[in-house]
Order: C-alpha cells, then sequence, then structure tokens
C-alpha cells in the first residue's frame, strides 16, 4: 500500500540507476502485540537481525561493498483490504 510501495520503488530505482544489486539475510520472528477493536489492522513487531548484506556490480559482479549487518526493531502495521492482508505502514526503531 502506499506511501510504502511508492517508497519501496523509489529505493530500487536509485539502486537500479548506481548499477548496483544487494544480497542480504536477515532473520525474522515477527510477533503480534495489538489489534484494532474492529480487526481490521493489527500491529507487528519484530527484531530483524541482517546477518550481513554485501553490494555488488551489475556490470562486473564482483562485490563492491557491504559487510556485518545490524538488528533493528520493526514495528509493521497490516490492514485487511478487499479481502487480503496488506502492510500500510513500517517503522525501524533502535537497536534490539
Amino acid at each position: 500500500m502506499d506511501p510504502l510501495l511508492a517508497q519501496l520503488t523509489k529505493d530500487i530505482e536509485s539502486t537500479k540507476a548506481k548499477g548496483e544489486i544487494w544480497r542480504f539475510t536477515n532473520t525474522l520472528n515477527p510477533r503480534v502485540y495489538a489489534q484494532s477493536k474492529d480487526g481490521t489492522k493489527v500491529y507487528v513487531i519484530d527484531c530483524v537481525n541482517t546477518l550481513a548484506g554485501y553490494r555488488y556490480s551489475a556490470k562486473t559482479g564482483k562485490r563492491t561493498g557491504g559487510g556485518p549487518g545490524g538488528a533493528y526493531i520493526y514495528r509493521t502495521t497490516v490492514q485487511y483490504d478487499s479481502g487480503t492482508w496488506k502492510v500500510a505502514a513500517t517503522t525501524r526503531d533502535r537497536t534490539c
């Protein structure tokens, strides 16, 4: 859902314009911490741990940067819309 989709599209286009490809591995363990009274929204929290992230050149395929990742708390709103659950908003918080 917008504006999240617009932000993601912009980031992907920016990375493509630089001729870069990113590869990374995340570990996830999300859990619901709240729900709206009408049940159409749930709020999810997770400590997303990026084990490693690497940047590659799209032309050469060689690694150009990256390295150790980090762990951050993400809070996400998931909304029921037109018969499916969609991410409506997400926020990155402090490290975890």
